[in-house]
């Protein structure tokens, strides 16, 4: 008895919440989104500063790391030393 009174009670309670929660409606707008897949095919890069143009210097490419000078270029003549 006391299972059929407990049974009875939780299908009230469950039908009560559930009938409170069907009176709130929300209408919303319909949102339409325009957007475009494409990507910039270009880059443009523009300098901001003037370059010095230094006649006479030997470009060296300089590479900071934990490897010290194992990244340095090696040229024929530095292999003949």
């Amino acid at each position: 008895m006391k299972l059929i009174i407990t049974g009875i009670i939780t299908i009230i309670l469950i039908s009560m919440t559930s009938h409170s929660f069907s009176d709130d409606e929300v209408e919303l707008e319909t949102t339409f989104i325009k957007g475009n897949k494409e990507l910039p095919q270009v880059l443009y890069i523009v300098p901001w500063k003037e370059v010095k143009k230094e006649k006479g210097k030997k470009k060296i490419l300089v590479l900071h790391s934990l490897f010290g000078d194992a990244f340095d270029p090696v040229t024929p003549k530095n292999l003949g030393q």
